[in-house]
């Protein structure tokens, strides 16, 4: 690997390096960082949360044996991401094939502050979003959720999942207006 590029800073080319060396700390160090963020691709993905901590876990576990891979060709958010969004995949999968659906959503832990009844109205509301989205084909789904929930740019999202920019606009469009329909029929 090399210690300098326009994607990663050397301390963090470091650590990665590190860590695809065996380091444990150095692993730890990234799993600290990034567990947040695969947490939440994955909840958004899975809306479960015994099957996303199960997720993470396996993102975490493909993420160390793929360490040796990483070359710094592009941010390693881009790739963590890609890891993230291919393991959800299978586990949306696998769901499919067990018939094992479940809508709820594990942002649903509300702030025990807030108001019983806007709690209500916010975890009612976001049971209808995951439902909405699990009846949405995966490869909208995607881009749907990297971009309009995790607020990445078009052309991260092409860089995740190697799709050409004109797909991810597409998938976006059309995810978007499928989303917007099945919504209307839920809230009537």
């Amino acid at each position: 690997m090399t210690l300098a590029n326009k994607y990663v800073d050397d301390n963090e080319m470091q650590k990665i390096t590190r860590a695809a060396q065996g380091d444990k700390y150095a692993f730890s160090e990234l799993f600290n960082q990034y567990k947040v963020m695969v947490y939440r691709i994955v909840c958004r993905f899975l809306g479960q949360a015994e099957d996303a901590d199960d997720a993470v876990q396996q993102i975490f576990i493909e993420l160390y044996k793929s360490l040796p891979g990483y070359m710094g060709n592009s941010k390693f958010t881009t790739w963590l991401y890609r890891i993230a969004v291919n393991v959800s995949i299978q586990y949306i999968r696998k769901r499919k094939r067990d018939s094992e659906f479940d809508t709820l959503n594990p942002e649903s832990h509300i702030d025990s502050t807030q108001n019983a009844s806007a709690s209500i109205e916010k975890t009612e509301l976001q049971k209808q979003i995951a439902v909405a989205l699990e009846g949405i084909h995966e490869r909208k789904r995607t881009v749907l959720i990297l971009h309009d929930m995790e607020g990445l740019t078009m052309e991260e999202i092409a860089g995740i999942t190697g799709l050409p920019l004109g797909t991810v606009k597409s998938r976006l469009f059309h995810g978007r207006d499928e989303m917007r329909s099945k919504l209307k029929k839920q809230l009537g």
